[in-house]
């Protein structure tokens, strides 16, 4: 069975209303043409399309499954690619930038100009900076994807975010131990470890950035 442009099409639509993420998509859909060609042309299309969702697949609930597996793989391995080029920094030879990032911030902190303020803009452009690149990518996709399902990297990537959302957290949460206000805190903690947590917040934006380019550095045009 061969099927026609408008059989093709709808098929599309088909997957789209039932597969959830682009990558699993193109799969599913270069799968069941490829096994459409075996079927015979005596039976309709859409029974051919549902006979090899349920055989290939086990089903919607098959496909499903597989998503799921799908999505825990490439999350694992968003995580473990962050977490190789943060240790990465902290190795030779690329420790000898960290160092220098590390007294240029600390610089930075003990300068009459440094304020509470200052500390707020700086910590939150770097926590910024990764979601501004994860969402310009999802406008600029509409130009580049003609799939409209949402890539399965994207939930990697939101887990990151987090991250110095979670330092900034810490950063609060000393302070109310010692009984301050951020502002307080800010005050009376040393500037190095002001310091320490901006490095922290910014080998969290480089790592992000290397894992975005290598993770979406080609188009998918199905």
């Amino acid at each position: 069975m061969k099927p026609t442009t408008a059989e093709q099409e709808f098929l599309k639509k088909h997957l789209r209303k039932n597969v959830m993420f682009r990558e699993t998509y193109i799969e599913f859909y270069d799968h069941i043409l490829s096994a459409l060609e075996a079927k015979p042309g005596n039976v309709s299309f859409q029974d051919a399309v549902e006979n090899i969702i349920k055989e290939d697949f086990g089903g919607y609930e098959g496909i499903d499954t597989i998503e799921k597996r799908y999505k825990k793989a490439v999350f694992k391995e968003i995580q473990k690619k962050y977490w190789e080029y943060v240790v990465a920094y902290f190795k030779f030879p690329q420790v000898r930038g960290t160092a220098i990032l590390i007294l240029l911030l600390y610089w930075v902190t003990k300068q009459p100009w440094f304020s509470f303020w200052v500390f707020i803009g700086i910590f939150f452009a770097m926590r910024m900076t990764p979601a501004i690149l994860r969402r310009a990518r999802n406008i600029f996709s509409g130009y580049i994807f003609t799939n409209p399902q949402t890539s399965v990297k994207d939930g990697g990537f939101k887990w990151l975010d987090y991250i110095s959302v979670t330092l900034f957290a810490l950063f609060i949460t000393c302070g109310a131990v010692y009984g301050y206000s951020p502002i307080g805190w800010f005050k009376n903690v040393h500037p190095a470890v002001i310091a320490i947590l901006l490095v922290l917040c910014a080998l969290n934006t480089l790592a992000y950035y290397k894992v975005y380019k290598g993770e979406f550095k080609t188009s998918i045009t199905q």
